[in-house]
């Protein structure tokens, strides 16, 4: 199943929350388009609701192949007025689980995404639902991966990370590499990692300048460049010494601001817009929360998402190339097929106390 279609809204989410260039950002395209589809699968035919969903998505995700490494999970919590065809059918078609949801209290779907993200995300809803809730539709994306040729843990050193507001101490690690896919862009460096399986890989983007005008610059226009840069590092590869720190970054909240200002409009609104989930004209979608942690170290990186959708009623041998990542960068997790799966703007992470191996 070739996943790229997934691309086009994480970077259009991407560009509108890194538009504050301060911020951490982490966002998953493969969680956050797996549950809108089954938000879309319970949209009416030839509905407006219909048409905004499919442009925005590109195409439905019932679920990842076989052989990914990124283990997917679906649910749907259903409380009142919903059709059992639609929960027959994302039982189905999405392999999602069903589930009764007695009130309006979120626990029992916050204990699922902890038990599916492990432990990574205690919780998505943080507060309680809307009384008119009618039906959460949930997604979790599992992804532990350890790196094809692991940093030595020896070799990490004492060092700063120089954020926007003040240096934070971090432990560098180090890696020297003949054979490093690498490239050189006039406005910033690319470094790829695979990781153990061979068919995911991590890429690190690093602003030339400093400050968050450059890294703005960069994140903005990472669409722009990632075709002709995904290529360029699966074919050049220099000798390289890199450093970059173990960090841990987590992120996420509503998203309903900004796929509003992606033009899902009509889904809000109570218009008949889900006629496949509930005979209820006024069942429409409330509110899309997505959460999201990485983990990066020596041995590997472990990263998880989670995405709720509340249905609501209402020549001379050349020198090493050096690229120490000392300063905010950029994070995407990548497969073969061209999908991107996590995409990160690492500005403030969390940088002390990590271990050097991979816990769940």
């Amino acid at each position: 199943m070739a996943l790229a279609f997934l691309n086009p809204l994480g970077f259009a989410l991407f560009r509108l929350l890194t538009s504050q260039p301060g911020e951490n950002v982490l966002v998953s395209p493969t969680s956050i388009s797996g549950c809108l589809s089954m938000v879309a699968a319970g949209s009416t035919e030839g509905s407006a609701t219909e048409h905004e969903l499919a442009t925005l998505l590109n195409g439905l995700l019932p679920g990842l192949p076989a052989e990914s490494a990124v283990e997917m999970n679906n649910s749907a919590w259903v409380r009142m007025m919903v059709r059992p065809d639609f929960v027959e059918a994302v039982q189905r078609n999405f392999r999602a689980e069903a589930h009764e949801l007695r009130s309006p209290d979120p626990q029992p779907i916050n204990e699922w995404v902890k038990e599916k993200s492990l432990g990574r995300i205690p919780s998505l809803f943080d507060k309680p639902l809307d009384p008119y809730t009618v039906m959460v539709l949930v997604n979790t994306v599992f992804f532990k991966g350890s790196w094809a040729s692991v940093f030595d843990p020896m070799l990490t050193q004492k060092a700063q990370f120089k954020g926007f507001s003040s240096p934070l101490p971090c432990d560098m690690m180090y890696k020297h590499d003949k054979s490093m896919p690498f490239f050189d862009h006039e406005n910033f460096q690319a470094v790829r990692l695979p990781y153990s399986d061979e068919k995911t890989w991590a890429t690190i983007i690093l602003p030339k300048a400093q400050g968050g005008p450059a890294l703005s610059a960069v994140a903005t226009s990472l669409e722009e460049v990632w075709e002709s840069l995904d290529g360029r590092l699966r074919d050049r590869r220099a000798e390289v010494e890199l450093k970059l720190p173990r960090f841990r970054l987590s992120a996420g909240g509503s998203i309903k601001a900004a796929l509003r200002e992606l033009g899902l409009k009509e889904a809000f609104e109570p218009q008949g817009g889900f006629l496949k989930i509930s005979e209820d004209p006024r069942v429409h979608l409330g509110e899309v929360m997505h959460k999201a942690t990485l983990e990066v170290n020596e041995e590997g990186t472990v990263a998880v998402a989670a995405t709720g959708a509340e249905m609501r009623s209402k020549s001379i041998p050349k020198p090493p190339v050096p690229m120490t990542v000392d300063r905010p960068f950029l994070f995407v997790l990548s497969d073969n097929s061209g999908a991107i799966h996590f995409l990160g703007q690492v500005v403030a992470p969390e940088l002390a106390g990590l271990p050097a191996t991979l816990s769940i």
